[in-house]
């Protein structure tokens, strides 16, 4: 299987201004005028608060093997819709691509969805993982290939060989580990799912994650899929 690299899906604030997915990242209607704050890119900085690669692992094999367990969470953010438009706080909205009908999509695939064994978290995946958080972090972009022309296969090739095909998730803002979960799961604006795609892909069996700060949605996260990965010595 060749690489394939999901790029995230593109949501916008009722202000106008695009960007990802961001559940955890509450911009109110006044204060998006200006854009998110940047994010102090530190040492400290780099120790949160951020989903931890852990809880992030746990919530990916909590999807493939009980799919439907997600459905609740999924139903009560559905119930916050308004138009295209979802609440995410009494003072902060968020409008979205499709509306609720991606959310909707999202429900019924996993009504149906088979479980499937739980993937491994791979030191050196989760280097390369790091790697683009930190190339991505500092300047504030998106996107899957590194500022040097990397593509996930090659910062995952710097720490081992990954086998059985690879691919990339990312995403913006969120804080907690389910949330990043499930609005790579929902996809909203990402017509093939690839993001939800690559959760449920029987092959994948190695996970790298790493999340981190971003100077301009506050937060990201790095998952890395391979179906194997030799550790390098």
């Amino acid at each position: 299987m060749a690489d394939r690299s999901s790029l995230p899906g593109q949501s916008r604030l009722i202000a106008g201004a695009h960007i990802p997915w961001l559940l955890g990242l509450l911009l109110g209607i006044s204060s998006c005028q200006s854009g998110p704050k940047p994010f102090p890119w530190t040492a400290e900085a780099m120790k949160g608060p951020f989903p931890r690669p852990e809880a992030v692992l746990e919530q990916i094999n909590l999807l493939r093997q009980h799919p439907a367990s997600f459905i609740r969470d999924l139903k009560a953010y559905r119930a916050r819709f308004e138009g295209h438009r979802v609440r995410l706080s009494r003072n902060e909205m968020l409008l979205t691509q499709e509306g609720p009908r991606a959310v909707d999509e999202a429900i019924a695939f996993l009504g149906t969805a088979s479980p499937l064994s739980p993937v491994r978290l791979s030191r050196g995946m989760s280097r390369a993982a790091l790697d683009h958080v930190r190339d991505l972090g500092p300047r504030g972009t998106t996107g899957h290939t590194g500022k040097n022309g990397s593509t996930p296969h090659d910062r995952m090739s710097r720490y081992g060989k990954a086998e059985i095909g690879v691919a990339e998730n990312l995403e913006f803002g969120p804080a907690l580990a389910r949330d990043v979960v499930m609005m790579l799961l929902i996809d909203d604006g990402v017509p093939d799912r690839g993001h939800r795609r690559n959760f449920f892909t029987r092959n994948f069996r190695m996970l790298g994650i790493a999340c981190g700060p971003h100077a301009v949605y506050g937060r990201m996260c790095v998952i890395d899929f391979a179906g194997a990965f030799s550790e390098a010595n």
